[in-house]
């Protein structure tokens, strides 16, 4: 019997041969395959990774393009002028917004540009560093935004306080005009009672408390035009001298309420020189006082007489003779004397004046 051979036989061997080279066939193609698909991938995430880093860069130049835009913002206008401080915030905070805006799509770009450097790399130190600087400026720009708001209340408060210090002042000058006008139309109840002149004492007293309340609100209308201009700020102006005129309107007033002041005359008569009892020379001088606006009445007449030396116009002596008048009629009710003393021989004036009531 003939051994056993381990040996395929030889169309066998072919078939493995043909399997082996298949198989090798196969692993390089499937190697082959791989590599490409690595070298794929690896290109798609460099060019990735550049599109990520160009995509940071281009934003980054457009936050601080933004930021510049924020910086160039013009100067506050008069701060006095709240409603133009006013609009100059909004205008600022709305760059400011605008640059907040640029700074989240920056942070969202390195974000995305981090996942894909390495974390210990320069590109990923350069994106912290950027979008922490960013970040820092927007904080910063907010508080600006804070402290201008904080200061703007402040100008509204003292526009406020001027504004209503100058109303008041200008309803306190009302008040008194109102009063003094008033007033002096109610003339009829005392024209004639005795108690005129009394009340042309209080018409001229609401006069100069009308008048003396004019400074003030000019004062504080001074103060008021620091936070007003063009229209608003001629007003104040324009109300001070209102009020003026309303002292003239007043004044004029006054002067037709005079017209009803009784007018009251001295009737001077013969004039005599006479030696005393103790020897003096004297001059007496009869008069008679006559109300020529009778039946108005007067009281409390008082004549002031002045002997004047004509050489020299000294006053020689002097005699305040009160007079009463006769009721019912417009004259005094005696003849009234007058005595003056004098030198032997002298040369004299007589002088005189007369007060009333009315």
């Amino acid at each position: 019997m003939a051994a056993l051979s381990n040996v395929p036989p030889k169309k066998d061997r072919t078939m493995l041969y043909i399997g082996i080279i298949a198989v090798i066939a196969i692993a390089i193609i499937v190697g082959a395959v791989l590599t490409y698909l690595y070298f794929d991938d690896q290109d798609r995430q460099n060019k990735n990774r550049e599109r990520l880093k160009q995509a940071f860069s281009d934003q980054l130049n457009a936050t601080n393009a933004s930021y510049a835009y924020v910086m160039a913002y013009p100067a506050a206008p008069n701060k006095n002028y709240v409603e133009d401080f006013r609009a100059w915030i909004d205008g600022y905070r709305q760059r400011v917004a605008d640059y907040s805006h640029t700074v989240d799509t920056l942070l969202y770009n390195g974000t995305e540009l981090k996942m894909v450097v390495a974390a210990d790399s320069s590109d990923s130190a350069n994106v912290t560093q950027a979008c922490n600087r960013a970040n820092d400026t927007v904080r910063s720009l907010n508080d600006s935004i804070q402290r201008i708001e904080t200061e703007y209340l402040s100008y509204v408060a003292l526009k406020d306080n001027a504004s209503k210090d100058y109303r008041m002042a200008l309803e306190r000058s009302a008040g008194f005009y109102s009063a003094a006008w008033d007033q002096m139309h109610n003339e009829t109840t005392y024209i004639g009672s005795g108690f005129y002149h009394n009340f042309l004492k209080a018409c001229e007293q609401n006069i100069t408390y009308y008048n003396q309340s004019i400074p003030l609100a000019q004062s504080y209308g001074c103060i008021y035009q620091n936070y007003l201009k063009g229209d608003d700020y001629y007003a104040v102006n324009a109300t001070i001298d209102a009020m003026h005129g309303n002292v003239t309107k007043l004044k004029a007033r006054y002067n037709e309420l005079l017209k009803h002041i009784p007018n009251a005359t001295v009737n001077l008569m013969d004039l005599n020189t006479a030696i005393n009892e103790k020897g003096q020379f004297q001059k007496v001088q009869n008069f008679q006082v006559i109300n020529n606006d009778f039946p108005m009445l007067i009281s409390d007449v008082v004549v002031r007489f002045q002997l004047i030396n004509r050489a020299t116009g000294a006053v020689r002596s002097t005699a305040d003779v009160p007079v009463e008048m006769a009721p019912g009629i417009g004259y005094s009710r005696y003849i009234y004397q007058a005595v003056l003393l004098c030198d032997e021989g002298g040369d004299y004036d007589i002088r005189y004046t007369i007060t009333y009531e009315y």
